[in-house]
């Protein structure tokens, strides 16, 4: 073949070859767009779905938590009812000598009670056997004391403390109701192990508006001798609420007591490291009667007739309280 003929050839076959080419690139751009297109599509769903599901879970949150809010506040409401219908004060069971020793919580707020009823709680202190294990000094303190002690004994008369301040109560007791008290007594016999502050909620719970505890002093010295009362103080830590009415209370049996047995007085004062007071939710006072150290004052407390004298003063005294 000739080369002009060749060369017409194949002029023929590259123009024939252009618009398969042509339409080649075209299909293509438009499967790519196409491909595009369905990809964009498709994310597009996945983000709409992702973002009704991302909406739902936020609600299930949202109602978790506002569920968790309300089961709280429920049983804050529950608590808060629960603690303002709560008893006031109760009677504890004396726990094992090596036992921890429970404080009472319900104690921690002193109140003021009527002086329109006239029931009186008289503590004879001490007890034949003390009981050396600890409690606290008053509702919730850190500062622990002996739960009761043994007490003092005459040194001349051979008297013992517990036993004496027994005699007096039981006297003091068939006195008052003699004049309308209603009298309640921590113990009525020798033979108990109840701590102080046992004793103190024993008063505050059975309904007395005055509560008397009777001791007697002891020192090295003999020559020391005289009554004495003690009240808690405006800044005690666990009862200053009371400390005016016991300090009213204190002096009044002080002078009835001194008027009617011609006691010495060693005064009337404060005192806040008394846990049978600072366990009290009602007046207090604590009355040392005499020296069982002191030959006279040992001998006078033991005698019968001086007795009556001791609890007519201290009678009087209450009548002067509740008088008021």
């Amino acid at each position: 073949m000739g080369v002009k003929r060749i060369m017409k050839f194949k002029g023929k076959k590259q123009a024939l070859l252009i618009p398969v080419l042509i339409v080649g690139v075209m299909l293509g751009a438009c499967g790519k767009v196409s491909s595009t297109n369905s990809a964009t599509e498709d994310k597009g769903k996945r983000e709409s779905v992702g973002g009704k599901e991302g909406e739902k879970a936020t609600k299930k949150e949202k109602a978790a938590k506002k569920k968790t809010e309300d089961t709280k506040q429920k049983e804050k409401s529950q608590k808060e009812e629960k603690e303002t219908n709560a008893s006031p004060a109760q009677v504890v069971t004396r726990p094992d000598a090596n036992s921890s020793y429970a404080v009472d919580q319900s104690l921690q707020q002193p109140v003021r009670v009527s002086k329109d009823r006239k029931a009186v709680c008289i503590d004879p202190g001490h007890q034949a056997c003390g009981n050396n294990g600890v409690e606290p000094v008053g509702p919730g303190g850190s500062q622990m004391k002996t739960k009761v002690a043994g007490g003092t004994r005459g040194t001349t008369t051979g008297l013992m403390e517990y036993q004496l301040t027994l005699d007096v109560s039981l006297k003091l007791k068939a006195e008052l109701e003699r004049r309308g008290y209603a009298v309640y007594l921590t113990r009525s016999t020798n033979d108990v192990n109840i701590t102080n502050a046992e004793r103190a909620q024993y008063a505050n719970s059975c309904g007395a508006c005055a509560y008397i505890r009777l001791h007697a002093d002891g020192a090295q010295s003999s020559s020391a001798s005289g009554a004495s009362a003690f009240y808690p103080s405006r800044s005690n830590p666990f009862v200053a609420g009371l400390s005016d009415a016991s300090a009213s209370l204190s002096t009044c049996v002080m002078n009835g007591y001194l008027a009617a047995t011609g006691m010495k007085s060693r005064g009337v004062g404060p005192r806040d490291d008394l846990s049978g007071s600072n366990w009290s939710q009602i007046p207090v006072t604590l009355l040392e009667m005499g020296f069982m150290t002191n030959p006279s004052d040992d001998v006078n407390m033991a005698n019968e007739a001086f007795q009556e004298k001791m609890v007519r003063g201290i009678a009087d005294g209450l009548d002067a309280y509740f008088a008021y």
